[in-house]
C-alpha cells in the first residue's frame, strides 16, 4: 500500500503487519462511504467525513431552501448563519461544521495518528468513498496524474500519487460567482464549437482556465465510473440569469463528452456515468436558446433539478455583512403550510410534519401557470399572505 520510500515503522507491531491484514482491520473501523478532500488555508491536503447524501430528495432540497442553514433565534448579522450560507461547501456545509468542531470520528482519529496510517486509510477511501470536492484548487490537484509531475517530497504529492488511480466516484460541488458562468458563455458565443482557451489574471480568468483544464483531467482517472457536479452561483439573483446552454451545455458538458468518448476508445478503462444537478428554472425567464427546457434540444448528459437556498449574503456599507431572503422560483414555497392551513383550519396540527411531494409539486404547478400567464405573481405572494395574516388575527 505504500512504497519503499516512506518510513517503515517497523517498531510497531500493526504498521509492520502485512498490508492486507492492515487493510482488513482499516475497513471494518472505516466505515464512511463519503469523503471530503479539501485544502487548508495552509495548502495543506485533509480528509473529513461527509454526513450529508450525495444527492438529496426533493422533500430535502425543499427543507433546505426554507431555511435549514439559520441556527435557532439566528438574527440577519449573526455569524455562524453568515458562515452557513456564505461558504463554497455549499449543501455540504454541515460537513464543513462538523470539520471545524473537531468532533473527531472513528476515521479522523486515524488519519490522526502518523503519516503511514493516514495514506493506508486514504487509499482504502480513495478506492471505496465517494470523494466530494468543493474547489477548483484541490480538483485540480487531485485530478494531475503524478506520472507526469516531477517528484515531489511535499506531503500532497504523496497523497495524490494515491488517489489519482483509485477514484471511481467523484462528486464536485461549485458555488462560483456569476461572473464565471458568464465568462464562460461568452466565450463559447465567440468560439462555437471550440474547446475554449482562456487568458487573463484576474479571478474570472482563472476559474475559467482551471475548470478548462480540470475537465479533460477528470475524464482521465483510471477507475473513473460516477462523476456528480453540483453547480449553482454565490449571488442573490436568479439562476435562470446563467446562460446554461453557453456555459454549462457547451462550456462543461461538451469538454467533459469530447473526453469521455475518447476515453472509451481505451478497452480498459470503465465507462463513466455522469449526473448534472442544477437549480429549477424560472418559468418567467428560461429561453429554449439559453436553457434546458422541455422544448429545448436534451442536455449531453442527465440533469437533476433542484429548489435553490432561498438565503443570501450581501455587503453592505463599509463591508457589513447581512443574510438576505430572495427566494428562487418557486417564490410561492412558503405558501405549502398556508394552503394545508386553508384545507383544514379545524386541525391543531395543521403546521406540523414535513412538506410532502406533493405538496411542493403543487406548488410549483401552480407558480408556473401564473408567471405563464403573465400574473405578477410577487404583488400576489403580498396580498396572499397579507390576507392569510388577517385570517389568522382574526382566529386570534
Amino acid at each position: 500500500m505504500l512504497d519503499a520510500a516512506m518510513h517503515a515503522q517497523l517498531e510497531s507491531p500493526f504498521m509492520s503487519a502485512p498490508a492486507e491484514i492492515r487493510c482488513a482491520i482499516y475497513q471494518h473501523l472505516v466505515t464512511s462511504s463519503s469523503v471530503h478532500v479539501f485544502l487548508t488555508p495552509q495548502g495543506r491536503p485533509q480528509v473529513s467525513t461527509c454526513i450529508v447524501p450525495p444527492t438529496s430528495s426533493l422533500v430535502a432540497d425543499w427543507s433546505r431552501s426554507m431555511g435549514g442553514r439559520q441556527p435557532n433565534n439566528a438574527r440577519e448579522n449573526d455569524p455562524t448563519w453568515i458562515r452557513r450560507v456564505r461558504t463554497p461547501w455549499g449543501p455540504h456545509w454541515e460537513c464543513e461544521e462538523a470539520y471545524l468542531s473537531h468532533d473527531l470520528d472513528d476515521m479522523t482519529n486515524l488519519l490522526s495518528i502518523c503519516k503511514k496510517m493516514y495514506l493506508d486509510v486514504c487509499t482504502i477511501l480513495f478506492e471505496r468513498a465517494t470523494i466530494n470536492v468543493t474547489d477548483l484548487a484541490t480538483l485540480e490537484l487531485l485530478t494531475r496524474n503524478p506520472a507526469e509531475e516531477a517528484p515531489s517530497p511535499s506531503h500532497f504529492w504523496n497523497l495524490s500519487n494515491y488517489a489519482y488511480p483509485l477514484i471511481q466516484r467523484l462528486s464536485i460541488t461549485l458555488l462560483l460567482p456569476l461572473a464565471v458562468y458568464e465568462a464562460l458563455a461568452d466565450v463559447q458565443d465567440n468560439q462555437p464549437g471550440r474547446e475554449a482557451q482562456y487568458a487573463g489574471e484576474d479571478a474570472t480568468a482563472v476559474a475559467c482556465a482551471t475548470w478548462a483544464r480540470a475537465c479533460p483531467a477528470v475524464c482521465q482517472l483510471p477507475q473513473l465510473r460516477n462523476l456528480h457536479v453540483w453547480l449553482d452561483h454565490d449571488g442573490g439573483s436568479s439562476w435562470s440569469h446563467v446562460r446554461e446552454r453557453q456555459a454549462v451545455g457547451i462550456g462543461l458538458m461538451g469538454v467533459l463528452a469530447a473526453h469521455l468518448q475518447a476515453r472509451s476508445q481505451d478497452k480498459k478503462l470503465p465507462p463513466v456515468e455522469v449526473l448534472f444537478n442544477l437549480p429549477k428554472l424560472h418559468p418567467a425567464l428560461a429561453r429554449p436558446e439559453t436553457h434546458y427546457v422541455p422544448e429545448s434540444p436534451p442536455p449531453l448528459f442527465a440533469i437533476e433539478r433542484r429548489f435553490r437556498l432561498g438565503s443570501h449574503v450581501k455587503e453592505g456599507a463599509g463591508g457589513f455583512l447581512r443574510v438576505r431572503h430572495e427566494y428562487d422560483f418557486p417564490i410561492t414555497r412558503e405558501l405549502a403550510l398556508f394552503n394545508r392551513y386553508y384545507d383544514n383550519p379545524d386541525d391543531p396540527d395543521w403546521d406540523t410534519g414535513p412538506v410532502t411531494e406533493d405538496e411542493i409539486r403543487e406548488m410549483e404547478e401552480y407558480e408556473k401557470r401564473l408567471w405563464e400567464q403573465g400574473s405578477d405573481v410577487h404583488q400576489y405572494l403580498k396580498d396572499i399572505t397579507f390576507s392569510g395574516l388577517q385570517s389568522q388575527w382574526a382566529i386570534l
